[in-house]
């Protein structure tokens, strides 16, 4: 499967449009891919993970929606939780008339697909959470989200070159020349709300969930891959060698390992 089998469409849920990717063949179960936050040291705008979605594609029908506020997707006028998100992917599958699918998320997408499995549960064939953020590690870092947001606020307002002001702003350094309005916009995908869900007793999640972890994940270390495994009833943890980031950086090596995890078991 090649790029031209890529297919992208905007939607506007709740005033707010975004981009939404589908790849594969329709006839196929379908798969939901959550990415995670561009990284801070690329532009959002460059963020790429076609490759992971030509991978998944060679099993499933793949649709993939952009997170509001980030790569070219709107932002949100104001800061926007997980739990609005979780409604937002809620109203695009009723819109595509998807009944239920297996969601799969990386990162900070986990959290989204955590809350959803909860919230719908009707709706998860199965959850694929793939180096996922959880609830007890991002309250564990509240603190540090405050703090960043504030030293932003601080920041836009000070008679700094505009150009300097676009590049502070965490997960949005775009290529293209934003206004200060756009900014403070912006400013709102990382305030503490849009980070931290109302507390997810993973114990509830009822789907069988495929946890995927790299053995060398800094960022959301393997003890919180371990804790879930605990506490999600009908779970399984398989390790890969890799990083925070290594299903973009090895698609093939990761959905290797998943696929091959969910043939030869009962979940």
């Amino acid at each position: 499967m090649n790029k031209k089998a890529i297919v992208d469409k905007i939607f506007t849920i709740n005033n707010l449009s975004f981009h939404c990717t589908f790849v594969g063949n329709p006839h196929n179960p379908v798969l939901v891919f959550l990415h995670g936050h561009p990284m801070p040291h690329k532009p959002a705008d460059t963020f790429d993970f076609t490759n992971v979605l030509l991978e998944f594609a060679k099993h499933y029908y793949v649709i993939a929606p952009e997170h509001i506020g980030t790569m070219r997707s709107d932002p949100s006028p104001k800061p926007i939780t997980i739990d609005e998100r979780t409604t937002i992917l809620h109203k695009l599958l009723i819109k595509l008339g998807i009944k239920n699918a297996t969601i799969s998320a990386q990162s900070f997408g986990g959290g989204i697909a955590s809350s959803f499995a909860l919230k719908y549960p009707s709706k998860v064939k199965r959850l694929i959470l793939i180096d996922s953020s959880t609830t007890y590690q991002l309250r564990k870092h509240i603190w540090l989200f405050r703090l960043l947001y504030e030293i932003y606020n601080i920041a836009i307002s000070l008679p700094f070159p505009i150009t300097l002001k676009r590049n502070l702003i965490y997960f949005s350094t775009f290529r293209n020349r934003l206004s200060l309005v756009e900014i403070k916009n912006f400013l709102n995908q990382i305030h503490p709300k849009a980070y931290i869900t109302t507390d997810i007793d993973y114990s509830k999640i009822n789907a069988h969930t495929l946890l995927v972890w790299g053995n060398r994940d800094q960022l959301t270390p393997l003890k919180y891959a371990h804790r879930l495994n605990t506490e999600i009833k009908n779970s399984k943890l398989i390790l890969v060698d890799g990083g925070h980031t290594i299903l973009y950086q090895k698609p093939e090596y990761v959905i290797d390992k998943i696929i091959s995890a969910l043939v030869n078991d009962d979940l």
